[in-house]
């Protein structure tokens, strides 16, 4: 594989599992957030509902404190015991109404019951119901009752201010969570019409959600462009180098320095340092091994021609010696002209071996070196002429 589909691959991953990370917390947040927000607005809306059943409930003190010493009303009452006429009585209680229209007010007989407020449930019709007592002159003669609707028009106010509907039951369960402490067993229920602030938080969540999707994208994207230019691309010109160093290593040619000066990693400059070094020392190292191999083949090569020699030079001195005693001319040139055709065909291998050698080792160096090529060429031309000039005395 290579390096920069390994880091394309590697980037990928990283932002795929971060975006599902991401997503996954992003969406569990936004459902505590959702259930917090639902929770919080129940809340408040309860809140309203309690507030306005005790402002119910100071209306009915205040109007029970006013209508308690009114003697009119007391007088009514007992006149209507004793006449058992009803007829005034209700006038005096529907002049009352008509100053709290909401409040229906009810004179009953005399009881020992030690309630003061309560609720009553008639026909589906829950109403906050408070006792009190009327007197006349000082002297308690009547029970007086002050009953209000509990779902009257200011509670449906609060239903549309808040968009949601208020429903009361006398058992408490999972529909109806919320109580009243001032009336025990009296619970209700927040149903919500307009999810539209829930609707709201998912749709910020949802653009939270792609917004970070998209940045880390982009991040990603941001992350493989800047590692491939100042991490693949350098390497990869590395590669290409090493691949040339090595090929001109291998022609015999001289290796080329390269320039890794706009790389971001001191780490790359260093290895390029230390790789060009290298291939320097190691072309040294080429010629010195070629230098001492050649001048092993030439000292083998000394040994044998001296070897080779030695039959025809004693040859020679033989003649010599026959030559100066006069003796045996004839064979004596015989014997001359046979060892100098001997240390020709010496010469002659020696120039043969000169050659192969010269086309076994300095091939390409004769091609990359033109001076090597002038030096070698000026050397054999000079030992063909010596040859010459010998084969000529001869």
């Amino acid at each position: 594989m290579r390096l920069r589909r390994f880091i394309f691959l590697s980037v990928a991953a990283v932002v795929i599992t971060l975006t599902l990370l991401f997503s996954i917390i992003t969406r569990h947040q936004w459902v505590d957030f959702s259930k917090k927000l639902v929770k919080d607005r129940k809340n408040f809306i309860a809140h309203l509902v309690e507030a306005n059943i005790h402002a119910k409930e100071n209306l009915l003190k205040e109007s029970a404190n006013l209508i308690q010493r009114n003697g009119e009303l007391a007088s009514s009452f007992l006149l209507t015991e004793e006449i058992k006429d009803s007829h005034i009585l209700s006038e005096e209680i529907n002049k009352l109404r008509k100053n709290n229209p909401s409040i229906n007010v009810a004179v009953k007989p005399l009881n020992s019951s030690n309630k003061k407020i309560t609720w009553e449930n008639h026909g589906n019709k829950i109403s906050i119901v408070h006792f009190s007592t009327l007197y006349h002159f000082n002297r308690p003669v009547a029970d007086l009752q002050l009953t209000t609707p509990l779902l009257d028009d200011s509670l449906s106010q609060i239903m549309d201010m808040t968009s949601s509907k208020i429903n009361f039951e006398s058992k408490n369960g999972n529909l109806f969570p919320y109580f009243l402490s001032q009336f025990p067993g009296l619970y209700f229920q927040i149903v919500l019409a307009d999810n539209s602030m829930v609707s709201m938080a998912e749709n910020l969540t949802t653009t939270l959600l792609l917004t970070g999707i998209v940045s880390l994208i982009l991040m990603g994207i941001i992350l493989y462009i800047s590692l491939s230019r100042k991490l693949i691309y350098p390497l990869h010109r590395m590669t290409d180098h090493l691949v040339n160093q090595s090929e001109r290593l291998k022609h015999g040619l001289m290796p080329i320095l390269s320039d890794f000066s706009e790389s971001a990693f001191q780490e790359i400059k260093q290895i390029q340092k230390t790789t060009d070094q290298f291939s320097i020392s190691l072309n040294s190292f080429r010629d010195i091994i070629e230098d001492k191999s050649k001048k092993a083949a030439l000292v083998e090569m000394a040994q044998q021609v001296a070897h080779d020699i030695r039959s025809p030079l004693s040859a020679l001195k033989i003649a010599s010696q026959l030559i100066e005693n006069n003796l045996k001319i004839n064979e004596s040139n015989d014997l001359m002209k046979k060892s100098i055709l001997r240390i020709n065909d010496i010469a002659n291998d020696l120039l043969s071996k000169k050659q192969t050698l010269e086309n076994n080792h300095d091939e390409q160096r004769i091609v990359a070196d033109p001076i090597r090529t002038k030096e070698t060429f000026m050397l054999s031309s000079m030992v063909d002429i010596i040859i010459s000039e010998k084969r000529m005395q001869y």
